[in-house]
């Protein structure tokens, strides 16, 4: 298992149902995506919110 220390996991797959991090973790989206993403897409959406989530819990 990948380990980052603070940072988020990357993004290596996303389609509008689910995505897989690095760490070989698979997260189904609670509602499927409006629209496809590319991972780099994705990735900045991720970061974003796993800091918030992160922040809050720290």
């Amino acid at each position: 298992m990948i380990k980052h220390e603070g940072q988020a996991p990357k993004v290596v797959r996303v389609d509008r149902y689910e995505f897989e991090l690095d760490t070989g973790q698979v997260f189904q989206h609670l509602e499927p995506l409006d629209r496809d993403m590319t991972v780099d897409e994705f990735q900045v959406f991720y970061e974003h919110w796993y800091k918030r989530i992160k922040g809050d819990f720290a």
